[in-house]
C-alpha cells in the first residue's frame, strides 16, 4: 500500500481515505480507510481543503511513509500554530498566552523526538489550506530545527544542554517568520519575482518579528536571536537586523542559528506555495548543496542530508525513458508505472521495479506538481508535433486517465 497526496478537484467517487480528514478547529470530518463518495467530496470541498491523503492499493512493494512525529502531534500542532498566528494577523501581537501554548507544544515535540530510534523524513505532507502556507512552514521548521538539534547533540556538534534550551531553539524556529504578518499579500503570494520595492519589504519581516516579541519575557535571547538572524549566511550576505554592523557571518553566527536556518530553507523548497509546486526532497537537497559554504553551514547540511528520504512514498517522477510513476518504496526507490508518454520496450502499465537518481527527469509531491513542472521544463523542449505534449496519446492505466488528462492537458 502506498499513500498519495490528491488535490480536492481530482477526488473521484471510489477513492480510499489514506490519512483522517480534519475540519477547522481539528474537527474530525472522515476516518483513515473510507472509500470516497460524491456527496463526501463536496463536504470536504466546502470545507476549503485543498489536499487529501488517498490510499493506493496497488500490488507489489510498498511501504508506509514514516515522518519525525506521530500523526496526532502533527495534527495537534499545526491546529495551535494556525490559531495563535491567525489571532496575531487580527491583533498584530502575540499575548503571554500565546508564547506559553507554543512553549507547552514544543516541550512535547521535544518529548517525542527524544524517545531514541533514527529520525527520518520520509513523508510528504499535504497542505490542507494555501492560504494558511506561512503557518503550516512555521510549525515544520520549529519541528525540523528540533530533529536537528537532536542530532547535531548526537554528533557532539553541539554540547548536551538543558530541555529548556530546546524550546527556546523551537521556540525562535516556530516564531522566525512571524514578522511576515506585516508584510502585504500580495507580497507574500506574488506569483512572479518580487521588484526591489517588495524585497525591501520582504527583507524586514525578521525585524517586524523582534518587534512582536520585544515585550515578551518568555522570549529567551536564544530565540530572539533565531528570529532576527535566520537569514545569515556565512558570507556575510545575509539581513535582518536594520543595521548593517549587526550582520553576522561565518563562526560569529551560533550553530543553533545555522541549524534553523538550513531547517527554513530545505521547508521553503519543499513545500508548495500558490505561485509553485514544492520540490523533491533529492532536488531540495542539491539545490542547497550548491550553497554550503558561502549561504548554509556544511555540517548543518550534512545532519539535515543524513535524516531526508530523497524519494517519499507518494511522491511522482517522470523518467528519462518516458514513464510518469509513483514511489511506493522508498528504499531503491521503487515506482509504480502510472503512465507512458511513448511505447516503451520491456515497460508495461503498472509495473512497479527500482529506479535511481540518474534515471529521473522531474518530480513533484503531487501529481499536480509534477505536471506543473513537465509543462513548464520540458513541453517547451519539444516540438508542437510531438505527440507527447498531448496526454490523451498516451499509455494510462484505466483509473488514472482522467487524472492525466486534467493535470497535463495544455
Amino acid at each position: 500500500m502506498a499513500i498519495y497526496i490528491a488535490s480536492i478537484d481530482d477526488l473521484e467517487p471510489g477513492m480510499v481515505v489514506g490519512r483522517p480528514i480534519f475540519g477547522a478547529g481539528g474537527i474530525p470530518l472522515v476516518t483513515q480507510g473510507v472509500p470516497l463518495s460524491g456527496a463526501l467530496i463536496n463536504a470536504i470541498r466546502r470545507q476549503k481543503i485543498d489536499q487529501i491523503y488517498i490510499k493506493d492499493d496497488s500490488d507489489g512493494p510498498s511501504e508506509t511513509p514514516q515522518g519525525l512525529l506521530s500523526h496526532e502531534l502533527e495534527r495537534e500542532g499545526r491546529r495551535k500554530v494556525e490559531a495563535i498566528f491567525s489571532n496575531a494577523v487580527e491583533k498584530m501581537s502575540l499575548s503571554v498566552k500565546d508564547i506559553e501554548v507554543l512553549s507547552d507544544l514544543l516541550s512535547s515535540v521535544m518529548a517525542e523526538l527524544s524517545k531514541g530510534g533514527s529520525l527520518t523524513m520520509g513523508s510528504l505532507k499535504a497542505v490542507a489550506d494555501m492560504d494558511k502556507v506561512t503557518f503550516d512552514h512555521c510549525w515544520s521548521v520549529a519541528v525540523l530545527s528540533l530533529a536537528l538539534y537532536r542530532e547535531a547533540i548526537e554528533d557532539g556538534w553541539l554540547p548536551l544542554g538543558t530541555f529548556q534550551d530546546g524550546i527556546n531553539m523551537g521556540l525562535g524556529a516556530v516564531l522566525h517568520d512571524i514578522g511576515k504578518l506585516k508584510v502585504p499579500l500580495e507580497i507574500l503570494n506574488k506569483p512572479g519575482m518580487l521588484n526591489e520595492d517588495e524585497w525591501e519589504e520582504m527583507r524586514l519581516h525578521p525585524w517586524h518579528g523582534l518587534e512582536l516579541v520585544r515585550n515578551q519575557p518568555n522570549v529567551m535571547p536564544m530565540a530572539r536571536g533565531i528570529i532576527i538572524h535566520h537569514h545569515q549566511r556565512l558570507d556575510g550576505k545575509g539581513y535582518g537586523p536594520r543595521n548593517r554592523e549587526n550582520i553576522l557571518s561565518g563562526d560569529r553566527i551560533p550553530k543553533i542559528i545555522r541549524l534553523a536556518s538550513v531547517a527554513d530553507v530545505y521547508d521553503a523548497i519543499a513545500t508548495d506555495r500558490p505561485y509553485r509546486p514544492g520540490y523533491l526532497p533529492w532536488e531540495v537537497l542539491r539545490t542547497m548543496r550548491k550553497s554550503v559554504g558561502d549561504a548554509l553551514d556544511a555540517k548543518a547540511f550534512s545532519l539535515l542530508e543524513s535524516m531526508v528520504v530523497p524519494f517519499p512514498v507518494g511522491c511522482f517522477v517522470l523518467l528519462k525513458r518516458g514513464e510518469v510513476c509513483m514511489v511506493t518504496r522508498s528504499d531503491g526507490p521503487w515506482g509504480r508505472v502510472l503512465a507512458l508518454m511513448a511505447p516503451l520496450k520491456g515497460r508495461a502499465l503498472g509495473d512497479i521495479f527500482s529506479f535511481g537518481v540518474e534515471d529521473v527527469l522531474l518530480g513533484g509531491s503531487t501529481l499536480q506538481g509534477l505536471a506543473w513542472r513537465v509543462k513548464r521544463e520540458f513541453f517547451s523542449a519539444l516540438r508542437e508535433e510531438d505527440k507527447r505534449l498531448d496526454p490523451s496519446e498516451w499509455s494510462v492505466l484505466s483509473d488514472w486517465k482522467g487524472r492525466f488528462i486534467k493535470a497535463f492537458g495544455r
